[in-house]
């Protein structure tokens, strides 16, 4: 809870402005989250990760102001304005491993989604009274973000030899479904974008290999190559 409360005084033209406001905000954010691995036998394991998390938020503000010209009223106003939102990520990753502990192979397979979802309502009402009349500004303004994302993961590594040199090589698919939309509403939209989407997708594939060679027991050189394609 915050409020606020202030008094100007102008000498120029002996006028008085008076402000005072108050804010209440309210959210809360459970999350939850879980790691399973199973072994199938000494070389092979799966598991699976899941990820959750969950957001929601409220404010609600409350102005007034008053402008008086040689203890004159001349103007007030009053302002309201009420926000909503809410946020949600989820994360499930589901993996295999093969570990040969005596040859010292290892092969790791992921694969997975994540999901990214925020809403936003935020509606602001102003009232202006004066000489001239009583006039209402109303605009309010809805956001919907929805990201999505995929992956698949593969990685080998083996040794080449008994100098201790290891070879690796693997690959990964990435994919990004981004959309947002954002939507105007009140009484003076006039000249304004009411409605105004905006969706992004990629994708990147890799693929890559690299060697790796020991000198004296001190010095490791990695020779590499890597394809990457982007869409």
């Amino acid at each position: 809870v915050r409020k606020n409360s202030s008094i100007y005084n102008f000498y120029a033209d002996n006028s008085v402005r008076e402000n005072n406001s108050e804010s209440v905000s309210r959210w809360r954010n459970p999350s939850l989250s879980s790691t399973s691995e199973y072994e199938l036998n000494a070389k092979n394991s799966v598991g699976i990760v899941l990820e959750y998390f969950d957001s929601k938020s409220n404010t609600e503000s409350e102005a007034f102001g008053s402008t008086s010209i040689n203890s004159v009223f001349n103007n007030s106003f009053t302002q309201d304005q009420n926000a909503n939102g809410s946020s949600r990520n989820f994360g499930a990753n589901a993996f295999y491993k093969y570990y040969d502990k005596e040859k010292n192979r290892i092969l790791d397979v992921n694969i997975g989604s994540n999901y990214f979802g925020q809403y936003n309502d935020d509606f602001f009402v102003r009232q202006t009274l004066n000489s001239q009349g009583t006039s209402v500004n109303e605009t309010g303004v809805i956001t919907d973000g929805q990201n999505r994302n995929y992956f698949l993961k593969v990685d080998y590594t083996a040794p080449v030899g008994k100098a201790g040199d290891t070879f690796e090589v693997g690959g990964k698919i990435d994919i990004h479904n981004n959309a947002i939309a954002n939507r105007l509403y009140g009484n003076k939209l006039t000249g304004l974008s009411q409605y105004d989407v905006f969706h992004y997708e990629d994708q990147i594939s890799a693929l890559y290999a690299n060697y790796s060679k020991k000198f004296f027991d001190k010095v490791d050189v990695r020779l590499g190559l890597r394809y990457e394609y982007i869409d």
